[in-house]
Order: structure tokens, then sequence, then C-alpha cells
């Protein structure tokens, strides 16, 4: 399980240390922010034969506590609009199809939040396998 705060996830992010397949979750836990953050994933360096079919797989669109998502992705890249203001998502499943993304393929950023040392993010451990963030920019294929 790994742990980042809104600090790390700033600007060009941080990559992510833990395979990421069907089975992993992430959790963003935020307190306070007024305006609607952007968590998204890219493949570091953006090559799209690293991740063989992401932008076929079908991502959650709702968290633990059934309330949307908002989910964008494409070949290289895959993100989250969460709500405004202080939020818990519960455990959150990327897709039940996603494929093995090995370690230290994904960069994970932030736009639309503050800089601070609380955890933002959670990825692994919990019920459902852990957090996971989303990098912008990216491209929309696929919008709800």
């Amino acid at each position: 399980m790994a742990t980042y705060t809104s600090a790390q996830l700033q600007g060009a992010g941080t990559l992510i240390t833990d395979e990421i397949d069907s089975s992993t979750a992430f959790k963003v836990t935020k307190t306070g922010g007024d305006q609607i953050t952007y968590l998204t994933f890219d493949v570091d360096g953006g090559s799209s034969t690293a991740v063989p079919g992401l932008g076929s797989s079908t991502f959650t669109s709702v968290d633990e506590n059934g309330n949307k998502i908002y989910p964008a992705f494409s070949t290289t890249n895959f993100g989250y609009c969460l709500n405004k203001g202080t939020y818990d998502s519960g455990d959150v499943t990327f897709a039940a199809d996603m494929p093995t993304i090995p370690a230290n393929t994904l960069r994970a950023r932030i736009v639309g939040f503050p800089s601070d040392a609380g955890t933002f993010l959670t990825i692994g451990g919990g019920a459902a396998g852990g957090t996971i963030p989303l990098t912008l920019p990216f491209t929309i294929a696929s919008a709800p």
C-alpha cells in the first residue's frame, strides 16, 4: 500500500510504485477545497504500448458511497473528476477489466486542490485494494 500527499501530486506529480490491475482500488481523502479536483494517471513518458487495452477498460464511475466520480480515459491515461469540499471516496476499484500495469509505469497528479502534507491518495490495501490518482492533461475518449 502506498500513500501520497497532495503536495506530491502537484505539478509533474509522482510515479506510482505499485502494480495496478483489475483488483486494485484507490482511495481519495481530502479536507476542504472550494473547487472541483481532477485526479489523473498517465503513462510516464506517454507510450501507449506500455498499457495494452487501457483505453477499452470500463472505468468505475461512482465511489464507494455512490457519488459520481466522472472517469475519462484514453490509451495512455485516465482520470476522475472529484467533488468540491471535504471528500472521502472509500475504496474504489479502477476498472473491473483493467489490464495489469507494472509498478513505475503510471504518474499521478491532481489539479484544483491546494498542496499540503496530509494523505490525499492511497493505492493498494483496503477492502478493494487501494486508491489511485489521475493525471492531467488527458484526452477524453469517453465521458459519462
